[in-house]
């Protein structure tokens, strides 16, 4: 396609260059569109203009697979404080639109079995789900090992977004832990799987029905002075980085899933923090939002989104969560971040000045 315009670009200028693939584009020449696209990507990647032209063609072209990839990079690469375009979102909207219509197609359930039968042959596994209906129970997603009767067990609420995936989620999650308990590395899964049923589904209802209007002093001292909801929180949510960076690099054909899953996950524990908020003293709820920044900005590093928080979250509170995944993210990428896990949670604990840290 020739015509006056294309005089007017050059190869270093993205946005003639994309100016230029649009009007190919929309005289239905998108082979020469694709052309001028990727050269707009060549001439500045962190502009986002060619990676959303390029994304679109493929998604109406049903090539699904192949939008998902360059929106993903498109996202990751472009700069929104450089190019303050709305195509930003746009072009994020097309990752998630074709991120939903590959999930669609994925074999979740082949993925557990194969886990399901590695965990099986270690002999030492029990794996059962099972629906929990209390209703002042909005959530459950525990596992931990049982000492007493010597195995591993997952306990599942179907109620969770993306149920396969979740259940793939802590099958890794198990399978690490049953790994690190063969060098004799201790984590405190126990911990975790006592708080919450200990204190988080007993205590925190509790005082969310009686202690509407509370006594910080009273308060602090029903919730226990090592802070166990945060500590229950705190396993959890830096396991869960793990696992997803384990699950994006070693399990690429699920990210699709993995994208749509991590952004409900996000929601619905915002929802749940929402409800702590007029039920526990300001200093606990704050160091809780740092924990649970973690995930959103595990969600930024892994596809480079900027997942929009429900809850106002101050400056200050961004920058002590982003110092923490700092800490999580060198431990992460480590060779041997497996044996990381309890230390990082150990440091992150002091770097919030937790009154016990984590045995």
């Amino acid at each position: 396609m020739t015509d006056d315009y294309k005089f007017q670009i050059t190869d270093d200028d993205p946005i003639s260059l994309y100016n230029y693939a649009k009007q190919c584009q929309d005289a239905g020449d998108t082979d020469d569109a694709l052309i001028f696209y990727n050269k707009s990507i060549t001439a500045d990647s962190t502009c986002p203009h060619g990676w959303y032209g390029m994304s679109y063609i493929y998604f109406q072209q049903g090539a699904y697979d192949i939008a998902f990839k360059k929106s993903c990079q498109g996202v990751k690469e472009a700069d929104y404080s450089k190019y303050h375009d709305p195509i930003h979102f746009e072009l994020g909207q097309i990752m998630l639109d074709s991120a939903s219509k590959l999930a669609e197609k994925i074999n979740i359930v082949s993925y557990n079995n194969s886990v399901f039968k590695e965990l099986e042959q270690k002999g030492n596994c029990k794996i059962y789900c099972k629906d929990l209906k209390q209703d002042e129970i909005s959530s459950f997603l525990g596992f931990g090992p049982d000492y007493n009767q010597d195995f591993h067990n997952i306990v599942y609420n179907s109620a969770l977004p993306d149920s396969e995936y979740r259940i793939l989620h802590e099958l890794i999650h198990l399978k690490f832990k049953i790994e690190n308990h063969k060098k004799g590395i201790k984590l405190p899964y126990t911990f975790s799987n006592k708080a919450y049923q200990l204190f988080y589904y007993k205590n925190i209802v509790t005082y969310q029905n009686k202690y509407k209007k509370f006594s910080p002093t009273d308060l602090n001292k029903r919730m226990s002075n090592d802070f166990t909801q945060l500590y229950a929180l705190l396993i959890t949510n830096i396991i869960d980085l793990f696992i997803e960076k384990e699950i994006y690099y070693k399990i690429p054909e699920l990210r699709p899933l993995q994208v749509l899953s991590t952004i409900a996950e996000n929601k619905r524990i915002e929802k749940r923090t929402l409800g702590f908020e007029n039920h526990m003293p300001t200093e606990i709820f704050h160091k809780i939002m740092i924990i649970n920044h973690l995930e959103f900005l595990n969600l930024k590093e892994l596809y480079g989104m900027n997942q929009i928080t429900d809850i106002p979250i101050t400056s200050e509170l961004i920058k002590k969560a982003e110092e923490l995944y700092q800490i999580c993210k060198e431990a992460m990428y480590s060779s041997n971040f497996c044996t990381q896990i309890a230390t990082t949670m150990n440091i992150v604990a002091e770097k919030l000045e937790l009154k016990y840290l984590l045995e």
